[in-house]
Formats: C-alpha cells, structure tokens, sequence
C-alpha cells in the first residue's frame, strides 16, 4: 500500500508542474511593435542600420500613444512609444485585442498598408510582435537624387553691361546640382544670371507648380538684383528653360537702423561696384547695413500656398498669401508684417532675426542679441598675429533665440535661447592665442584702422589681422532646420564674411590694402528633452538631452566643452 500511494506521488507532480509552467506564459503576455517612419509609404520598415554605415534607415517616432482594448471595449494596457519608435502593451492574455495609435503629430498620416505595417487600428493577440505602423510627412518625401537649389555670389555690378563672363552681370548666381554630386561632377546646372537675381539668399520650392522662391540679400562687394533689397524673385521653369520676375517687393527693407542712425541701402552705381567680376572695390556703404537691411530667410507653407520671410530692415515676420500658387500667372495677396519680440539683452545690444523653418502649421524664427554698442569692453588678449591685445565690446549677454510663430492667432513664443560666449571652434586652427578666432565677438560697425588702430575704436584690430588673412567671428542665425527625429538644427553664419571678401578691398579708399576673410560658422543641435513640454535645449559636452556623446566630444569646442557636430577644421 506505501508502495502504491508513492507511485500515484510521483506521477501527479510532473503533471501539476506542466499545468503551472503552460500557465505562466499567458499571465505575461505582450504585444510589441514599432511606430516609424515610413519615408517612401511602401509599408515596409527598414530599421536604422549599424553606425559606420551610409545606408539611411527609417527611425521610430516618439510619443506616439498606443492602447489595447479587450472585446468588452475596456482598455487593458496603455504605452507610449520611446525614442526608438517601440512600445510593449502587457495584455496578460493571449485572447484578441484592439489596438490603437494616437496622438500622432500634426501633419503626420498613417501610411500605405504593408508587410511592416498596418493602420492606426489593428486586430491581433496577445502574444504578436511586430505590431508595427509606419506614418508618413509628407513634405519628408523627395526623389533618390533630388535636386539641391544653391545661390551663388559675385564681385560686382549685376546691372552693369557687356558680353561674357568677365562681365559680373553674366555669371550665374543660382544653380542646382544632384545631391549625390561630389568635387565637379556633374557640372551644376544654371538657374538664373546675376542680372536677373543679383544677390539672394533665402531659396523657397514650390513642389506643385515647380517654382522657385528667392529673397534679396545684402553682401558687401556683390550688388543686388533688378528689383533691390526688398524683392522677391519668382522663377519659372520650362525644362531647362527659366524666366524670372519680381513677385514682390517689401519697401522697408531698403533701410537698416543702425547705432549711428538709419541708413539707406544705394545703387549698384553708388556703391561703386564695377561691371568687371574681377575688379576690386570698396563698397563702404555697405559694410554696416549687412544684417540690418535686405532680407533675410524665406520658407513656404506645407501647403506651397503662403511665403514667410524676415524683412532685415524692420525686423518683422512678413506673410504673403500666394494667389493662384500652381497656376500660369501666381500674385502675392494681401500682404501681413508680425513684430518679432525682442528679448532682454544688454544695454546697446540689438536683437537681429533672420533664421526661418516652417514646421508643422508653425513658423519658427531665429537671431542674435548683438551687444553691437555696448559701451564696456572686454581683452582677449595677444595673439600670433599682433602683439597687441584683441580689444572688443563686451561679449557679456550675447546669446541666439528662437521664437515659435503661429500663424493661426499672431502669437510668438520662446522655443530656444542658449549662450553665445561658448569656445567655438577656430576660424584659424593654425595661429595661437586671440589669434585662432575661436569665440564669437559683438557686430562691428566700423572697420578698424590699420596698421595703426585708432584710439577708442571697437575693435581695435581684428582677431587674425595679417592681412590680407583677416577674421573676427560675429554671430548670425541664419537658418533652422527641424530633423526627422524632432530635434532642432541651427546653423550660425559669420556674418564678417559678407562684409569682406576674397582678395577685395576695405573700406578705406584709397588704400589698396587686401582682405581675404576667413569666417567659418557653426552647426549646433537642440533637442526637445521633454515631449510634452514646448521647449528645445541645446547640446551639452557633445550630447543632447543629456544622452550619448558623439565623435564631437574631446574637441574642446562647444557649448559644454564639445560639439556634437564634428567641426570643420
């Protein structure tokens, strides 16, 4: 009887132990998948590839909030997709479950249905990975190889006359050029003369009627097109084929306000510019109005139907309906300016906007508090190109923000601002001291007397100063972009490079005294650390939102110390 009872024992434990083990797996059942996004909307998702690689993959989307509901209709889990784009829902049962995504961006649309995804409501079982969806912006889309719209920029008169392209007025200053291209190939392909454009800067495509947007811009030695500082370009294609006409034309952009008073932008003729590409000039009267007059960046709305564009000279926001924008015949409507806030600064500090992104049903402006005429000073010092000390305004305050514009009620709203007294990298990695040029100075409004400055003047010299090799960094938020991933791109211009050339004169007639400016500028990067909250942060010691450092780190550039973006050295 022992015998027996032990025998029945051991036969009843592996099968109480199966049913337990079968059990557990349905007390822990998941549903996984991943939101991405879905680039060219085939369905399919193509993951991120191993660093070290140049194949481009399609990153997950953040914040996107994804439920499972039983057949009762009860929600039964709740996640939020991480910065990968993936999320895990614990359903606890291996019974069917509704899935739904929400809270996806404004713009953002559910994709094509695919193999690597389905819609923003699916059907599946506890237990079912790769419960994926892809969702598509479409203003994300481009060709493989699109075309890349770049301005170029020449010494001289553009409205001058002649034959050939010794002529400046015959040289070409818009081209576009494959993305893949690299060195010299292929030939870019011309766009319009420098008698149709002269100098611009802000480029503007829209995709629908195959048009081309660009704004004037203000660059000492190089003279502005047909239709002055306040116009704006329309061009037309027709194959390989282009006309060109003035849109329209912002008249307060003609005036720059100034430390010393408003000024007016000249002529062409009045400037001096000579119709000779290869003729040095003066140009004095621009040298203080780069960055005050003119206009500055350009984007057009998701929907290719209104303009947005900085007028330099009042420092407003303009928006410009676009009137039948596909048609043969497009017109501007009734045009709107918006006052751009101005920040706190210190006292003789001007805040100078520029920088435009549109994003989302949302215009986001850039600039910089220039400290242009602060009264104290600040020394940085001897450096290998003079043995005087490097005296400038104080850099105290100076700083870049980024206001968030909607257009729906008028509103602005700070997004961004971070300093700009951090080490920068090098103008001249190759000279010591006060010399490399590594730290942004105050807008210069006059050109320092050289060899011998004169007392009292600010600057007294310039960063590198063995002429004809001259620079002294002055910050200028030209652009903004906005990445895939939601962070916030911004590129920062020296803006010395536009008041010198290469090889070209000061602004000191008669001298004959070159300048060649080097003036590198910088790319940073900002990131939106907390999702629900309106607020970019900039990079720190080469990491974005306190994450992974980059290759940028080790540099000693940088807010923080170092770059995320490997600098150009």
């Amino acid at each position: 009887m022992p015998t027996f009872i032990a025998q029945r024992t051991n036969w009843l434990v592996p099968l109480i132990v199966l049913f337990v083990i079968s059990s557990l797996p349905v007390l822990g059942q998941t549903i996984t998948g991943t939101v991405y996004r879905d680039f060219n909307s085939d369905g399919k998702y193509t993951s991120i590839p191993s660093s070290g690689t140049y194949v481009y993959g399609e990153p997950g989307v953040s914040g996107v909030i994804v439920k499972a509901y039983n057949a009762s209709g009860v929600a039964s889990a709740s996640a939020t997709t991480n910065a990968g784009g993936s999320y895990t829902l614990t359903v606890g049962s291996s019974s069917q479950f509704r899935i739904e995504f929400t809270s996806l961006l404004t713009g953002d649309y559910e994709s094509f249905r695919g193999t690597g995804s389905a819609t923003s409501v699916q059907f599946v079982n506890g237990g079912t990975s790769n419960v994926n969806l892809g969702v598509n912006y479409p203003v994300d889309y481009c060709q493989l190889d699109p075309l890349v719209i770049v301005p170029c920029y020449v010494n001289g008169n553009s409205t001058g006359t002649g034959s050939g392209t010794a002529v400046a007025a015959n040289r070409d200053v818009l081209i576009s050029l494959p993305y893949s291209s690299t060195g010299d190939s292929p030939t870019e392909n011309p766009i319009a003369l420098n008698s149709q454009l002269g100098t611009v800067y802000g480029v503007a495509y829209q995709r629908e009627a195959k048009y081309i947007f660009t704004s004037a811009f203000l660059k000492r030695h190089s003279g502005l097109g047909p239709g002055g500082a306040g116009a704006i370009y329309l061009t037309k294609s027709s194959g390989t084929t282009y006309t060109h006409s003035v849109f329209a034309t912002l008249p307060t952009a003609i005036t720059a306000v100034t430390a010393a008073g408003s000024t007016t932008v000249a002529s062409n003729t009045t400037r001096g510019l000579s119709t000779s590409a290869a003729s040095a000039n003066y140009d004095p009267l621009i040298f203080d109005q780069v960055g005050k007059a003119g206009l500055g960046d350009m984007e057009l709305s998701d929907d290719g139907t209104e303009l947005f564009v900085v007028n330099l000279g009042d420092r407003k926001l303009y928006r410009i309906p676009i009137v039948n924008p596909t048609s043969a015949t497009p017109t501007p409507g009734t045009i709107t300016s918006y006052t751009i806030p101005t920040p706190t600064q210190t006292s003789g500090s001007q805040f100078r906007p520029f920088g435009l992104k549109y994003y989302r049903d949302r215009v986001y402006v850039g600039g910089v508090t220039t400290n242009e005429a602060v009264s104290t000073t600040v020394s940085f010092g001897v450096g290998s190109t003079s043995n005087t000390p490097l005296i400038t305004r104080d850099t105290t305050g100076m700083k870049a923000v980024v206001y968030e514009f909607n257009p729906a009620n008028g509103s602005f709203t700070t997004v961004l601002t971070f300093p700009l007294t951090y080490k920068k990298g090098a103008s001249d990695n190759d000279q010591t001291g006060s010399s490399r040029a590594d730290r942004w100075f105050p807008w210069v409004s006059v050109q320092p007397s050289y060899p011998n400055p004169t007392a009292g003047q600010l600057p007294n010299r310039y960063a590198r100063n063995d002429l004809a090799n001259a620079s002294h960094p002055q910050p200028w938020l030209t652009d903004i972009e906005i990445d895939v991933d939601g962070s916030m791109i911004i590129a920062l211009r020296d803006r010395f490079g536009e008041q010198y050339g290469n090889q070209n004169y000061g602004t000191d007639a008669p001298s004959t005294q070159l300048y060649r400016a080097i003036a590198p500028g910088d790319i940073l990067r900002a990131g939106k650390c907390s999702p629900n909250v309106n607020q970019w942060t900039i990079e720190s010691n080469a990491k974005l939102c306190n994450g992974v450092a980059t290759l940028g780190a080790g540099t000693n550039q940088g807010i923080g110390g170092e770059n995320i973006i490997m600098p150009m050295l």
